[in-house]
């Protein structure tokens, strides 16, 4: 027992003494450890089901070539000289991806198209679930400036996604 102590004495004695030097250098960087293993496998998603599965899913839809004429004010009365095309998607829950206006034949330097747009491409659940939405289209409208008189046929083109 008089050894323990003694050795407690000493270790209390030399213990407060001793003071913590200051840290050395960092050592050299480590290896990359190995790769943590895989995670587990997540829940398979819903089979078919959505609304694009296939190109075949892409419908386009053409409003037919409409004469836009300065003896009668264009095509959809538009004003003076010029007027509107309009075309729509097969369905109001269709849904619209790309749009455009185009002319049958070179455009004349005097005719300009005004307006190339989407036509209600926006629509709440509520307004298709209550049938109140109206199917997303493109509008193409065209002004004849000049007044010249001739005769161009123009159109619109909207594709949608269709189920």
């Amino acid at each position: 027992m008089a050894f323990r102590v003694a050795a407690l004495v000493i270790a209390g004695v030399f213990g407060a003494a001793c003071q913590q030097g200051s840290p050395g250098p960092a050592g050299p960087q480590g290896s990359k450890g190995e790769p943590g293993a895989t995670g587990p496998q997540g829940v398979a998603g819903p089979q078919g089901g959505g609304r694009y599965v296939s190109r075949a899913n892409l419908v386009c839809r053409t409003a037919p070539p409409d004469g836009l004429h300065v003896a009668d004010g264009g095509v959809g009365g538009g004003g003076p000289f010029g007027g509107t095309v309009d075309v729509r998607c097969e369905a109001p829950g269709d849904l619209p991806v790309s749009g455009g206006c185009a002319a049958v034949g070179p455009l004349p330097a005097d005719t300009v198209l005004t307006d190339s747009a989407p036509l209600d491409w926006e629509a709440t659940a509520q307004q298709l679930d209550a049938g109140t939405a109206l199917a997303p289209g493109w509008t193409c409208a065209w002004q004849i400036r000049g007044g010249s008189a001739h005769d161009l046929l123009v159109y619109a083109r909207v594709c949608c996604v269709h189920p």
